[in-house]
């Protein structure tokens, strides 16, 4: 992992960021109820993210994500950060198709979404506004336009980043900075244009600019590994174009295998759209992260449970577990066996690691967020 040494190593000396995102399913998310709300700080990455600020210093929230099975109005549970108010739609853009909202022009200013962070800065993601600027206040103060467009900046004080798919275009995907002041707690507010058209965002971030590290956790419930191969070819809105390219991490953790086992996957199959996003992340090409990868294997479940739900256990998950090695060796990539490290169900449950049959609990994330961070900090 020779970017991430470079970028911790930075990170260390107060010379520059580095960036960690972690993916893909509901082990990453954690999926256990009310012991892992709010998620940015009882998830595994969360638990990661402080552990690794701890020795290179803090860096910001990472990005989160407007999932679209979490509520469209009000306080998030699942992300305490976000609230929204008015009316908010999902779209299908964003990681793996799920992460993308919309509000329209309104009455009085009704539509908006607020995220509150530790920052001197926000980092807003999104997409085209079909009509005039989106608009943002920081801490109650001024409204300041963002780009509609990567083409339309023109009344845009704070100009997207180049160098993303689209650069320049009206169908730029825009990753536009907003100070926010002297680092402290500060509330980002998001609206629509006055006049028309709409805000369309697929994550907010709080910043500390240039220093420390940060962790965005991308993982969701029933993920597999077709959905992060997945990809928009046309337009770059969704797929690989946006965990990958445009969050642009520069370690992507990748801990999946599970619902591909669930889903009786071929192995044959997760193998390939695995190896598709270790090369996508590596990959140096205009507007790739270039970046590197580490491979984790998921923990044993409680077959018994059953799972899979049907009791079918063929093929059995060591063999997406031997996909996994494979692909290491082959593309001279990491892996962190957490199978080998948890033994299997009955030891690890044990130990208190799981809060159901599948997903671990506080203490199964943070035992995950330590063996990864020791990881990270001895390479």
């Amino acid at each position: 992992m020779r970017k991430w040494r470079a970028a911790k190593a930075c990170a260390a000396a107060g010379l520059g960021q580095a960036h960690v995102s972690t993916m893909i399913d509901s082990i990453n998310y954690s999926a256990t109820t009310a012991t892992s709300n709010p998620k940015h700080i009882y998830t595994y990455p969360a638990r990661l993210r402080d552990i690794l600020q701890a020795r290179l210093g803090e860096g910001g929230t990472g990005i989160a994500i407007p999932w679209d099975i979490h509520p469209l109005t009000g306080t998030i549970p699942a992300d305490d950060r976000f609230t929204y108010a008015g009316t908010w739609t999902n779209r299908t853009f964003g990681v793996y198709g799920k992460g993308a909202r919309e509000a329209a022009v309104s009455a009085e200013n009704a539509n908006y979404v607020q995220f509150y962070a530790r920052c001197d800065e926000f980092v807003i993601y999104h997409l085209q506004s079909s009509g005039g600027y989106p608009r943002v206040t920081v801490d109650g103060g001024a409204e300041i336009n963002i780009a509609a467009a990567g083409s339309i900046t023109v009344a845009a004080p704070n100009k997207p980043e180049t160098g993303h798919w689209g650069d320049g275009t009206a169908t730029q995907v825009m990753v536009t900075h907003i100070p926010a002041g002297a680092l402290g707690q500060h509330t980002l507010r998001l609206l629509p244009p006055t006049a028309s058209g709409k805000a369309l965002f697929i994550g907010i971030e709080g910043r500390i600019a240039g220093k420390g590290v940060r962790v965005s956790n991308l993982g969701l419930n029933g993920r597999a590994s077709a959905q992060l191969a997945r990809d928009d070819t046309t337009n770059h809105y969704f797929g690989m174009s946006i965990a990958l390219d445009t969050y642009r991490a520069g370690l992507a953790v990748m801990l999946l295998g599970m619902n591909d086992y669930q889903g009786y996957v071929p192995v044959s199959t997760f193998k390939a759209n695995v190896g598709a996003a270790i090369d996508r992340q590596r990959s140096t090409e205009t507007h790739h992260a270039a970046g590197d990868v580490l491979l984790v294997t998921c923990p044993q479940p409680n077959y018994a449970a059953p799972i899979p739900g049907d009791g079918v256990l063929d093929p059995p998950l060591s063999t997406y577990y031997t996909a996994l090695n494979e692909l290491a060796n082959e593309k001279d990539v990491s892996l962190l066996d957490m199978a080998w490290r948890w033994t299997d169900y009955t030891v690890s449950s044990g130990l208190g690691f799981f809060g159901d049959a599948l997903h671990p609990n506080n203490l199964g994330s943070s035992d995950i967020a330590q063996a990864i961070g020791n990881v990270l900090r001895s390479v």
